[in-house]
Formats: structure tokens, C-alpha cells, sequence
């Protein structure tokens, strides 16, 4: 049972990091000036990424739908609506004031990137990866099930070492980066026992951290000593998850009832 687990979850990690390695590629290759269409196409790519996810937790039941979609389920709905609404029209508030070239339909397509792509990568990494790897820990060590999977989520972001907007540093940077915020998302899912929240953060975070370089397409001016500034972020972000992160984690999980994950999954 759990060998049949595991490589399930070998081949679910392996088939995504490969389409969104094939997919980052093609897209920097093909149209990498043109964002707009950057942003719809990488939509539509982890809608049709997004399908197959949803009957894999349907089909092995690795979620509790009841308890993670539907508890309290119209306040979720409804912070969520308003914190994304807010954010969108803050968007086209600044756009006006700042009499930016950006058109309606480029927009959108940002916001609906940030927003499906989040989707996507919680019903992957907080649901599916942590479900299967919390099984085969059998239960139990939901410490190590956490970290595992933030890991993984980590270790996803390699794909952007073929993107131009980073370089090998910056990468390592932002993994470290989702290290941490993957296991504050799965401590906030677990939590809340809704998975709206940990995407609408998660959708948020993205979109914000990119706005200014991506949609509005601002020259970031980077200073000639970046590079050691960029060392020394690496070295600080690292030693604070070892020494604050890591322990946190540890101690917190202790205390954690998980009722989000199905005990049948095959």
C-alpha cells in the first residue's frame, strides 16, 4: 500500500514539474515579450493542469471535501471575494492615477494567472503531496509530512532557472522563500480547515510580489553590489528557517488535530 502511494506521488510530481518545466520553456521561447498572451496562455495551462488534480482527490479520496471545502464556508467565500475584488480594483485605481498602458484584457489575464495558478498549486502541494506523504507516515508524523512537502513545493521553483527574469541566486532566494511559506500555508490549511484561504494568500502574495515588474512593466533599478546583497539575503533566510522556522514547526505540530485528510486513500 504504501509503495503504491509513493509512486504515485513520484509520478504526480514528475509529470507537473516536467509540464510546467516544457511550458516555461516554450513560453520565454516563443512569446516572451508579449505578456498578455503569456499570462492567458499559462491560465489555460494550469486550468487543463488544475482538471486532472481535482479527480486524482476525488478519485482517492485524500481530502475530506466536507471539512475542507465547506466549513464555514460562506465567511471563507466572503473574505476571500472581498480581499481579491479589493485587489483587483486597487490594480485599476493605480492604472488610472498613474496613467499606465495597461490594457483591460492584459489585466485580467494577470489577475486570473495569479488567482488559477494558486488554485493549482495548493489542491497540488497542500492536498495531494501532503495527503499522500502524511499516509505513508501513516498518520503520524505530521511534522516531517509538512516539511516534506513544502520541500517539494520548493524544489518546483527550479523551473524558473530557465526563465530570464532569474538568475541562479535569485532562484535559490525564492526557494527558500516558498520553503517558508509552504509550511505557513499547510499550517494555515490545517487550521482553518478551508483551502480558499491558503489560495487567496497564496494568489495574493504572487500577484503583488510581480505587479510592478510584470503588468506594469516598471524598470527595476538594481544597484552594482546586488549580488552581495543577494548573498547575504541567501545566507539570513536560510539560517532563520533552520534555527526559527523549522522549530516552530516542529513544536506547533505537535499540537495540530488534522481532520482534512481522508484515511483512505488507496
Amino acid at each position: 500500500m504504501k509503495i503504491k502511494t509513493l509512486n504515485k506521488l513520484i509520478i504526480i510530481i514528475f509529470l507537473n514539474t516536467l509540464i510546467l518545466f516544457v511550458v516555461t520553456y516554450l513560453l520565454n521561447k516563443t512569446i516572451s515579450e508579449n505578456y498578455q498572451h503569456k499570462f492567458l496562455l499559462s491560465t489555460l495551462i494550469r486550468v487543463l493542469l488544475l482538471i486532472p488534480l481535482i479527480v486524482i482527490i476525488l478519485k482517492d479520496k485524500i481530502f475530506n471535501i466536507k471539512i475542507g471545502l465547506f466549513n464555514n464556508n460562506r465567511f471563507w467565500i466572503l473574505v476571500c471575494i472581498i480581499v481579491l475584488l479589493f485587489s483587483y480594483f486597487n490594480t485599476f485605481s493605480l492604472i488610472n492615477q498613474q496613467n499606465l498602458a495597461v490594457s483591460n484584457y492584459k489585466q485580467i489575464t494577470y489577475f486570473f494567472k495569479y488567482l488559477i495558478g494558486g488554485f493549482y498549486e495548493e489542491f497540488l502541494i497542500r492536498i495531494i503531496v501532503f495527503g499522500f506523504i502524511y499516509k505513508i507516515m501513516n498518520y503520524k508524523n505530521l511534522f516531517i509530512s509538512i516539511v516534506l512537502a513544502s520541500l517539494i513545493f520548493s524544489f518546483i521553483h527550479l523551473v524558473n532557472l530557465i526563465s530570464p527574469d532569474y538568475n541562479i541566486l535569485g532562484v535559490i532566494n525564492q526557494m527558500l522563500l516558498t520553503l517558508i511559506l509552504g509550511i505557513i500555508f499547510q499550517f494555515i490549511f490545517i487550521k482553518t480547515s478551508n483551502i480558499l484561504t491558503v489560495v487567496t494568500l497564496h494568489a495574493l502574495f504572487n500577484y503583488f510580489s510581480t505587479r510592478d515588474s510584470t503588468l506594469f512593466e516598471k524598470e527595476i533599478l538594481i544597484p552594482n553590489d546586488i549580488q552581495g546583497d543577494e548573498y547575504t539575503a541567501t545566507i539570513v533566510v536560510f539560517i532563520f528557517t533552520i534555527s526559527v522556522i523549522l522549530p516552530l514547526t516542529f513544536l506547533y505540530s505537535k499540537d495540530l488535530n488534522v481532520n482534512l485528510v481522508s484515511k483512505n486513500i488507496e
